[in-house]
């Protein structure tokens, strides 16, 4: 999984822990990301995870809409 935004990179920040993980076929890890936007209007966004097959990813928010000073937390799980 990488970190990427399709915004402007002074507006949104993404932190991910942890950095790195490993998880066996069969079993599954949540990865608690949280989203800060900073922006000065109110914005949607689309979170898209690369680097693992689609069919592993689950995100239970992959659209949401943030208005200026938000932070969310999303859990996403990976399960090969």
């Amino acid at each position: 999984m990488s970190e990427q935004t399709s915004a402007v990179p002074s507006r949104i920040e993404l932190q991910i822990e942890p950095k790195k993980f490993k998880v066996a076929p069969g079993s599954s890890i949540t990865i608690p990301l949280k989203i800060i936007f900073s922006g000065d209007d109110v914005e949607t966004f689309h979170l898209n995870i690369s680097g693992v097959p689609s069919d592993w990813v689950h995100v239970p928010q992959p659209v949401m809409q943030l208005f200026p000073g938000d932070q969310k937390n999303i859990a996403v799980s990976i399960q090969p």
